[in-house]
C-alpha cells in the first residue's frame, strides 16, 4: 500500500507540475510567470466537532457530513494553522476486519488574514494489523490576504506509523496549472 501511496502521490504532483508547462499560454493574462513552493504539514491537534450520520447500504456503509478541526503545523506561513473538514465516507466491506473507503469532503483552512478554501477527494485501505492506510488529495483556492493563491495538497495517513494525516504539496502563485490532457487508453488486442 505504501508503494501505491507514494506512487498516486508522485502521480498528482507530477501532473500538476507537467500542467504549469500547459499553462504559458494562459500565462499571457498574467503579470509574471507562475511559481509553485514546495509545502509540508504536521498535525499538532484534533478536536471532532459533529460525528458523521451511518446508514447501511447493499454492501456498504455510507457516513455522512462528519465534521472535525485539525491543529496544523506548516512549512509555509500562508497556509493557516486551522484547519475545518467536512467529509462523506462510503466503507465497502472486503471481508474479515478488511474494508475499502472512498471519501468526499469540503475544507477550509481559516486564519486572521483570509482563509484557504476547496476540495478533498480519496480513498483508504483498512486491516485489523495495519490499520487505515489513506491517500487524498485537497485542492485549494486563497481569500482575503491569499487572493491569487492555489493548492494541491496530498494527504496521507499510515495508522502503523501515526493516527494523525502528514501533508505535503505545492501552493500556486499566479493561477492554478490545469492538469494535462489524459492521452488515448490502450486499445483492445
Amino acid at each position: 500500500m505504501r508503494t501505491f501511496r507514494a506512487a498516486l502521490a508522485g502521480t498528482v504532483i507530477l501532473a500538476l507540475l507537467g500542467g504549469l508547462s500547459l499553462a504559458a499560454v494562459a500565462q499571457e493574462e498574467q503579470d509574471g510567470p507562475i511559481t509553485a513552493t514546495y509545502v509540508t504539514g504536521e498535525v499538532t491537534g484534533y478536536r471532532p466537532i459533529a460525528p458523521g450520520t451511518w446508514e447501511d447500504g447493499d454492501g456498504f456503509a455510507l457516513m455522512t457530513d462528519d465534521q472535525y478541526e485539525l491543529q496544523i503545523e506548516w512549512s509555509d506561513p500562508r497556509l493557516p494553522s486551522v484547519k475545518h473538514g467536512r467529509e462523506n465516507l462510503h466503507v465497502y466491506n472486503k471481508g474479515d476486519d478488511l474494508e475499502a473507503e472512498t471519501l468526499a469532503g469540503t475544507i477550509r483552512l481559516e486564519g486572521p488574514d483570509g482563509a484557504w478554501v476547496g476540495t478533498a477527494h480519496g480513498m483508504a485501505d483498512y486491516d485489523a494489523e495495519r490499520g487505515r492506510q489513506l491517500t487524498k488529495v485537497m485542492v485549494l483556492d486563497g481569500e482575503d490576504a491569499y487572493e491569487g493563491l492555489h493548492a494541491a495538497i496530498v494527504v496521507t495517513i499510515d495508522e502503523g506509523v501515526s493516527p494523525m494525516p502528514s501533508y505535503e504539496g505545492f501552493i500556486y502563485e499566479g493561477e492554478m496549472p490545469p492538469l494535462p490532457d489524459p492521452v488515448e487508453p490502450f486499445a483492445a488486442e
